[in-house]
């Protein structure tokens, strides 16, 4: 379908608001009645000559993407991001760290907890045929995610749900824990009881082709095994911004700025903070600094019909996408509605910035000594639960 500037416009506009209701079909009945009685405007030719973008982008269809139904439990999240249950849950997806004993020690525990309050429980194949339970495909109505893991398990789970995944508990079972940050004991209590403090966590929608994905950290555009730097084009709302030459690109969410786009020379962001990040991995230039765009920014990236060598798409390291010079990827955040809820040991900020000093040792130094003092070298970061009075 060959879209004018104004019309590609509009669309994207109306993914914004109710992507899962627009089809192909609509459009067409759209664009056939604005061409039948268009609104005034400036000239097509005064269009072509100053909006006109220097690529097409394709139409955006989100239909191919799975929705996850929704699930018969009943909660309701305040505006201090805390959930509080109507009914009881009842159906939970439980996933683990695969190859880790002390992640098995602690889903064996939560399952017998679960099973002992006659709870539905499903899992991973490989783990359902070892405690004889459902296998998740999807399709079955869960009211809560446990993970038991690092940050990689729930990168996993989150890979689980399309459209408005169930909160997930994130049980830190593996090494660094910026997404699992709770801890084992009375967790079962905790999470039936309620109030639960959420962290709302967007994920990127990622196109190529006929293929969609979900990113909750980030997509990496790289030279996969060549040893040429990658060759990139990269437009914002189908406007030029720069040509990229490094050994990639990372577009990332904020809930990935503490990852690969960290090592990158990127900046932490909070989760919360509806944004899209682009850090250039190794840029073979001096100037090059990380962009922060705005979340309802859509991004494409194309690889220069010149380059030496074809692109690759890594997709929060799970999928791997081959781009051949002379093709796109289309980025973009998905709906609010759709967000990933994290629950929180304490509160978003004190979990985020305890993550950052304990996991990351961000601002921690030897403590400068007072006047006359004989204390000996401290390294006291001060207590991120206290109050600034």
């Amino acid at each position: 379908m060959n879209l004018n500037y104004q019309e590609r416009k509009h669309i994207l506009d109306q993914l914004q608001i109710d992507a899962l209701t627009i089809n192909e079909e609509d459009i067409t009945k759209y664009i056939d009645n604005q061409r039948e009685s268009p609104p005034s405007s400036p000239s097509s030719s005064t269009l072509t000559q100053t909006t006109q973008p220097p690529i097409d982008l394709p139409f955006l269809n989100l239909k191919s993407l799975q929705q996850q139904p929704e699930s018969t439990c009943s909660f309701y999240i305040d505006v201090q991001n805390q959930l509080h249950w109507i009914r009881s849950p009842h159906s939970f997806y439980l996933t683990r760290k695969p190859n880790d004993d002390y992640a098995l020690q602690i889903f064996k525990n939560i399952l017998a907890q679960l099973k002992s309050l006659h709870l539905t429980v499903y899992t991973d194949p490989h783990d359902a045929e070892i405690f004889s339970l459902g296998v998740f495909n999807n399709q079955q109505m869960v009211d809560l995610a446990i993970v038991i893991g690092g940050d990689g398990s729930v990168l996993h789970a989150s890979s689980k749900f399309n459209f408005k995944p169930p909160p997930i508990a994130a049980v830190n079972g593996g090494s660094l824990g910026f997404l699992s940050v709770l801890g084992a004991d009375n967790l079962i209590q905790k999470l039936l009881t309620g109030p639960l403090n959420l962290v709302r966590r967007r994920r990127l929608v990622v196109r190529h082709k006929q293929h969609q994905f979900l990113s909750l950290n980030e997509i990496y555009i790289h030279r996969g095994f060549s040893a040429f730097l990658t060759n990139l084009l990269v437009f914002v709302n189908n406007r030029f911004i720069a040509r990229i030459q490094a050994d990639g690109l990372l577009i990332s969410t904020p809930t990935g700025s503490t990852a690969y786009a960290l090592s990158a020379g990127g900046v932490p962001v909070k989760s919360s903070v509806d944004c899209i990040l682009l850090t250039p991995v190794c840029p073979h230039v001096m100037s090059s600094k990380q962009l922060i765009l705005s979340d309802q920014d859509v991004i494409t990236v194309k690889i220069d019909r010149n380059a030496r060598a074809s692109g690759t798409a890594s997709v929060d390291g799970r999928q791997n996408i081959e781009i051949a010079p002379g093709e796109s990827i289309h980025i973009f955040m998905q709906k609010a509605e759709d967000s990933l809820f994290t629950i929180c040991e304490v509160e978003e900020s004190v979990d985020f910035f305890k993550s950052l000093r304990d996991g990351l040792n961000w601002n921690v130094r030897v403590t400068q000594k007072g006047f006359g003092s004989t204390e000996s070298r401290t390294y006291d970061i001060g207590d991120v639960n206290s109050d600034c009075e």
